[in-house]
């Protein structure tokens, strides 16, 4: 009796401690889109006319090697004119990391519209600077279906049905001309920075109609009613100024350490691979996006909501000589 009373009293406490906090999912929020007509920018004028040339295909480049695929990512940020989509499950604090966020962060000081879309799993402790590069004025951050406690997420068992459910989408779009998805988060093993790590992934660079359902993808989970802007369940700093002056000072301090050294050579040296890469290296090809709908993050609506399963299931089905 006495057990089954401790029991009792600590299941409780437990309900009471994780009922402190909550998620405002209906805090007001502004709905945004991906322009459509980004021709004048200069990623359309360097692959203008290559779609018209392949009629119901899309161009690919794969982007098998590590310092390959940040460079990439960081010459197409430094390109950008009007907008940069960029959707992670994960964004560690490291090289790799603090290099990708300064590339949107002096994109946004140029003008370019920054939206980043982040996964809630692995942001423990990221709200204060979150905040600061949210208070810039072309920087936009919005969290998918985050946690409630911030600082013991273990608090949300009682929400597990609803946190469980994350997302995984990899999306880097630029003017909404070029896109880069595949299996990469934002993180030093993903990029070859690690020396103690062997860590292969494949991402692969897109254009044509391909960017416009990416594109469309992006918005869908943007709008959607699980993409929550911070101070719908974070503790907002009383100075997001100081916080944005805090971060570049971060970031300043990491460009400093990385400059010079083998890995930021080799980076350089990617990069001016890329600014002489002939445009025919892309492969065209006839594809079909598959994504999981943001519908997902819902119980109720996970098991209608639209999934990459059944039409990569299908896919394999139909091949006839390889895969």
């Amino acid at each position: 009796m006495i057990n089954l009373l401790l029991h009792s009293c600590l299941i409780a406490i437990l309900a009471t401690l994780c009922g402190c906090a909550s998620v405002d999912f209906d805090y007001p929020k502004t709905e945004s889109t991906t322009p459509t007509d980004t021709s004048d920018t200069y990623l359309a004028k360097e692959i203008e006319g290559l779609a018209k040339k392949h009629p119901g295909e899309a161009g690919f480049y794969p982007l098998a090697d590590g310092i390959d695929a940040l460079a990439a990512r960081l010459l197409l940020a430094e390109r950008a004119e009007r907008t940069i989509d960029a959707q992670y499950y994960l964004i560690k604090r490291d090289t790799v990391s603090y290099a990708f966020i300064d590339a949107l962060l002096r994109a946004a000081d140029r003008g370019v519209r920054v939206r980043l879309l982040l996964d809630d799993i692995f942001t423990g402790g990221y709200d204060a600077g979150m905040a600061g590069l949210d208070s810039h004025p072309n920087f936009e951050i919005r969290i998918f279906n985050p946690f409630a406690h911030r600082s013991a997420r273990f608090m949300d068992i009682t929400s597990f049905s609803r946190v469980n459910r994350r997302m995984h989408n990899k999306s880097f779009t630029v003017d909404n001309q070029i896109t880069i998805i595949g299996g990469r988060n934002i993180a030093n093993e993903y990029f070859e920075a690690r020396e103690d790590v062997k860590f292969n992934d494949l991402d692969v660079l897109g254009i044509g109609p391909v960017v416009d359902d990416v594109s469309d993808m992006f918005d869908s989970y943007w709008n959607h009613e699980r993409a929550t802007p911070l101070p719908a369940f974070a503790k907002m700093p009383i100075n997001p100024d100081a916080e944005l002056a805090r971060v570049r000072g971060k970031l300043e301090d990491s460009r400093q350490k990385i400059a010079n050294s083998k890995y930021e050579e080799a980076i350089k040296d990617k990069v001016l691979e890329y600014v002489e890469t002939d445009t025919s290296e892309f492969i065209w090809a006839p594809y079909t996006l598959v994504v999981d709908s943001p519908d997902k993050s819902f119980k109720s609506k996970a098991a209608a909501a639209s999934s990459i399963r059944s039409p990569l299931r299908a896919s394999l089905l139909s091949a006839k000589s390889e895969v």
